[in-house]
């Protein structure tokens, strides 16, 4: 079963428009685990997160918990309480970040933060090679890469 798209019709209208980033880091958990989430739980997560503040109204704002977050609701859908994930850095005009917290560099996925046909740009998901993998959204035209997020996987 393959992943569903931010264009899904059993989505909000919201996740149809904003839902690219939360959707790709659902992607993460879903192809890590080979557990496939449908549009419900992803309403679920999104409505649940907007609640606690992690994330904004509109999908857009971030606190720099969130990718955590995102994925422990994730993991806990899928019955899968054994496994987090975080951001551990970014690639920015060619430069490689890793944030100090972190002690193990090493990263699983990559999300690609594009310019696009949208005020706001565009994400898509890639493996530990940077190779992009899943585009949530194929309607979307990209233009130019603004910069590669890192994001961890692993059991607890």
């Amino acid at each position: 079963m393959e992943v569903i798209k931010q264009t899904n019709p059993g989505l909000t209208p919201l996740w149809n428009r904003f839902g690219c980033r939360l959707g790709v880091l659902q992607w993460m958990g879903q192809d890590f685990t080979s557990v496939r989430l449908n549009p419900v739980q992803y309403i679920h997560i999104s409505d649940k997160l907007i609640a606690s503040g992690e994330i904004g109204p509109q999908l857009q704002e971030w606190k720099p918990s969130s990718a955590p977050s995102i994925f422990r609701e994730a993991f806990s859908l899928m019955g899968r309480e054994d496994l987090q994930g975080t951001q551990v850095g970014q690639i920015i005009d060619g430069k490689v970040t890793f944030w100090p917290a972190v002690r193990d560099t090493t990263f699983t996925y990559s999300m690609f933060w594009f310019g696009a046909n949208t005020n706001d740009g565009h994400y898509l998901g890639g493996d530990r090679y940077c190779q992009i993998r899943y585009n949530p959204n194929p309607e979307v035209k990209i233009y130019e890469i603004k910069a590669v997020y890192l994001y961890r996987i692993w059991r607890k």
